[in-house]
């Protein structure tokens, strides 16, 4: 909901005195789109920049969360929060930590999004929405917390994209490829609720 709610208010203040109502298309700066671009190389190997930025992106991520103190606190509150508390963990802290550190990846990521389009508008991101869940669903993760990574996420997006791939060879709509990711999603989720220490929580 909070969500929506930035969303309007942004496109509330960047439709004041235009005709457009805020979906006007806007051009991204030229070495924005070099380094999203997949044609371009890294120091003359030809690596796109974006993929270098994405494989140590993973890195700091994966080692963050597993060889890390906060890392593994982080882990433990989502596990349990009552044993948190009693081990004097800041729920509060590394919630907010937590947040702040997705907020600063989703910008970079929405930065790469809009130089690999070569523009954007406000709801630009929207299509990727459903489409992030379900890859880290596919992964492992549970999205009730205490268990799964980065790493883990990473391997369902590969196999996210093959499972489009495929469903796109079918000819199905895009609807039709939403509907049967959410069906593999809802079983996932349910088994996930069943874990031991899940349920003490609910």
């Amino acid at each position: 909901m909070l969500v929506f709610f930035v969303k309007g208010g942004v496109q509330i203040l960047v439709a004041m005195g235009t005709f457009s109502a805020g979906t006007v298309f806007g051009v991204v700066p030229p070495w924005m789109t070099n380094l999203a671009s997949m044609n371009g190389k890294t120091i003359g190997l030809p690596i796109p920049p974006v993929v270098i930025i994405w494989i140590v992106a993973s890195i700091i991520i994966i080692v963050g969360l597993r060889l890390t103190k906060w890392g593994r606190h982080l882990y433990a509150l989502g596990g349990s929060r009552l044993s948190s508390s009693r081990l004097s963990i800041s729920e509060r802290g590394y919630w907010i930590g937590a947040y702040v550190i997705s907020g600063f990846f989703a910008a970079l990521t929405g930065a790469l999004l809009l130089g690999w389009s070569g523009g954007g508008f406000v709801g630009a991101g929207d299509i990727y929405l459903f489409t992030t869940i379900a890859a880290v669903v596919i992964g492992g993760t549970s999205l009730l917390g205490g268990y799964g990574g980065y790493g883990l996420s990473v391997i369902g997006v590969l196999i996210l994209q093959i499972v489009t791939t495929v469903l796109i060879g079918w000819g199905l709509s895009w609807e039709a490829q939403q509907f049967i990711l959410g069906l593999l999603i809802i079983p996932m989720v349910a088994l996930y609720a069943r874990s031991p220490h899940i349920r003490s929580q609910i």
